[in-house]
């Protein structure tokens, strides 16, 4: 049983021992995170294909600007979502399970289509005259 002394220190380590969880979670979810746009942005559909980043660069589009969040912690499961800033605004999503030999797999058919090498290349522009 704890005593009117005592209560006031097993609240505070409670609270601490809750904060440091969190904190320790984040940096895990955190760190899954980053895992997993790595994962998907190496990914070569098939040996000596371009990765992911290598298509995305391609389309002319700009750098790509990548986040994730962690869909199951237990399973490490991270959606991935990747647009280029210029036009047109497409954005690719890719689920990537962690620690395990498969592919990132595509769940939007932007994604499918930049895998499959389908997505269609921008036009450059008519040349600009002197």
């Amino acid at each position: 049983m704890l005593t009117r002394g005592r209560l006031p220190i097993f609240i505070l380590l409670s609270i601490g021992l809750v904060a440091m969880t969190s904190w320790l979670q984040g940096r895990f979810a955190r760190s899954d995170v980053a895992k997993g746009v790595a994962i998907a942005l190496a990914h070569r559909p098939a040996p000596g294909a371009p990765s992911v980043f290598e298509r995305l660069v391609a389309r002319g589009e700009g750098d790509p600007r990548c986040d994730g969040e962690v869909v199951s912690t237990f399973v490490g499961d991270v959606r991935v979502t990747c647009a280029t800033p210029g036009p047109p605004a497409t954005r690719y999503t890719f689920r990537v399970l962690l620690g395990r030999e498969r592919p990132p797999r595509p769940e939007d058919d932007a994604a499918r289509a930049l895998l499959d090498g389908t997505a269609e290349m921008p036009r450059p522009g008519p040349a600009a005259r002197p």
